[in-house]
């Protein structure tokens, strides 16, 4: 039984150190714009489904309805390449002076692929 033991503990801390650890992701967006812009972002990863969710509020500054709009999410990893890109908001509608949550998704599978930086941007379609 000890022997067992002194076999299966160097195992179960190597296991426990491999470096599949997660790490903190840089939100970059812009606040300051006038007109329709992010106003808050949130995002977290569900590790037993593999999503990575960003949640953007959208604030409508104008004095008229936003329409066709899209927000935009790069990801990217450790040197700076874009790994994935998600977008979302095609078909919604803001009022003058409101904000709407739009949600972004993407799967990775493993916590070590989880981007290093992600860049969310609001654009009008047209």
């Amino acid at each position: 039984m000890k022997k067992l033991l002194l076999l299966c503990l160097p195992l179960a801390l190597l296991y426990a150190c491999s470096g599949d650890e997660a790490h903190k992701t840089e939100l970059i967006y812009d606040k300051a714009q006038p007109g329709l812009h992010i106003s808050a972002v949130r995002d977290t990863f569900n590790k037993y489904k593999g999503t990575y969710y960003i949640k953007a509020t959208i604030k409508n500054d104008t004095k008229d309805k936003a329409e066709n709009f899209l927000v935009s999410v790069k990801y990217i990893d450790q040197v700076g390449d874009i790994v994935a890109e998600s977008s979302n908001g095609a078909g919604k509608v803001i009022a003058a002076g409101d904000s709407l949550l739009i949600e972004n998704e993407h799967d990775f599978k493993l916590n070590k692929d989880v981007p290093y930086k992600v860049k969310i941007d609001v654009k009008s379609m047209f």
